[in-house]
């Protein structure tokens, strides 16, 4: 019998949502990276010789990678939403003690793959591989508090040993 119960039900926000918060999570260094090669750019571009055509080149360059930081996950999630046709998913997961399942029939998932949980507002987010995860909607927890589910997850499936993190 599972310890937790949660749901999902996804539409074209929820699913750029979770591509965004996975490249958010797991691009961090590159879109840090990313910034500060803008940054400089900027700064040449405002700062050096005026006189020549390249401060204005890259002070250009340096505006269109800072406009365009999250052009790759925003495309991620229009590739996907076009694949999907409308026909959004929905997710039933049932939490046991050393593994959830996505849908009862389905085969189980061990918490040693998860690679990553996160947290917002409204949803928890379950990295199985960094292209690949799950969503639960707080909101449709049952079997204990929304905390409680959390701090299960935290601490009795991560600290045991039971989980890659």
């Amino acid at each position: 019998m599972p310890i937790y119960r949660a749901k999902m039900k996804h539409d074209a926000s929820t699913i750029k949502r979770l591509i965004q918060t996975g490249y958010d999570v797991f691009q961090f260094k590159r879109k840090l990276i990313n910034a500060a090669i803008a940054f400089g750019l900027i700064l040449f571009g405002l700062y050096a010789d005026q006189s020549m055509f390249m401060p204005w080149i890259a002070l250009f360059v340096g505006c269109v990678m800072l406009a365009n930081m999250n052009i790759i996950p925003k495309t991620q999630a229009r590739d996907v939403l076009k694949q999907m046709g409308g026909k959004y998913p929905k997710s039933e997961y049932s939490f046991y003690e050393k593994e959830f399942k996505f849908y009862d029939k389905g085969d189980p998932i061990p918490y040693k793959r998860l690679i990553r949980l996160i947290e917002d507002k409204q949803y928890m987010y379950l990295y199985v591989e960094e292209q690949s995860g799950y969503m639960v909607d707080k909101g449709t927890v049952t079997g204990g508090s929304v905390s409680d589910f959390k701090t299960y997850l935290e601490t009795d499936a991560f600290t045991a040993g039971v989980c890659g993190i």
